[in-house]
């Protein structure tokens, strides 16, 4: 590419329409794209389709998640959790009810539009898991005024080897105290992944007093909901659920 077209200008050469500096998905999204308003036979076919099919991913994606779980189940811990942690945060009145410890794991797939943790979308992102950091957690919660752990993300139920760790020693030393868990899975997904084999999540699960499941929606965001972004979200009593073979609702909260 020529560098005498200045920055953020148009050039047509060999009917092939090139921005310097700017990718074709930007081109499209860019309000520049819209005043101009390049007409399409400057372009080859190929070019053109490219173009189309840029923007019909950009209409596709401007809510919910950018992606969903594969059918067969192919989204595991083991195979994408790095064992990172974004951020743990005690004594926190926010990630559920009480005063709760929270732990927000790295990495989430979903990707959801409006994500409000969007740096925590990455599995590499934060801080290495150590036993020093779970010793701090232990003590934390076992202080009486504390109501339990909250499990953010990030996904939590792909990084089960984080998460697991942590609930089988809260489940052991600290019996009485209650663990939430925020997914992007909706329980119907989850229930497929761990038909699909996912063994590691169907434990963390049997271990969770309440799962708030689904993806986060920007269009149905509501300030008005309690411990979750969006109306589609639910907030699920996990024993009960189980026992049932469906989502129960949790009782005591307008959904």
């Amino acid at each position: 590419m020529s560098s005498s077209a200045p920055a953020g200008t148009w050039a047509i050469r060999s009917s092939v329409l090139w921005c310097t500096g700017v990718t074709l998905k930007s081109l499209i999204a860019s309000s520049i794209w819209r005043r101009t308003r390049v007409s399409c036979s400057v372009l080859s076919r190929r070019e053109t389709t490219v173009l189309v099919r840029e923007k019909m991913k950009l209409q596709e994606i401007t809510d919910g998640p950018r992606s969903l779980p594969p059918v067969d189940g192919s989204w595991s811990s083991a195979r994408l959790s790095r064992s990172m942690v974004a951020d743990y945060k005690p004594f926190t009145f926010v990630d559920g009810p009480g005063v709760r410890c929270a732990l927000y794991v790295s990495g989430c797939p979903f990707r959801c539009v409006g994500c409000y943790n969007q740096v925590a979308q990455s599995f590499r992102y934060g801080n290495l898991y150590t036993q020093e950091l779970e010793d701090r957690i232990l003590e934390d919660l076992a202080k009486p005024y504390v109501a339990g752990l909250s499990l953010l993300g990030g996904e939590p139920l792909l990084n089960t080897s984080v998460c697991l760790q942590l609930v089988r020693k809260v489940r052991e030393r600290l019996p009485t105290k209650t663990v939430w868990a925020w997914t992007g899975y909706t329980w119907e997904q989850l229930q497929a992944s761990m038909s699909a084999g996912r063994e590691d999540q169907l434990e963390l699960l049997r271990r969770l007093d309440v799962l708030v499941d689904g993806p986060f929606i920007q269009s149905r965001y509501s300030s008005n909901l309690a411990f979750r972004g969006s109306s589609n979200q639910r907030i699920i009593d996990v024993p009960a659920s189980l026992d049932a073979g469906e989502p129960i609702k949790l009782v005591g909260y307008r959904q």
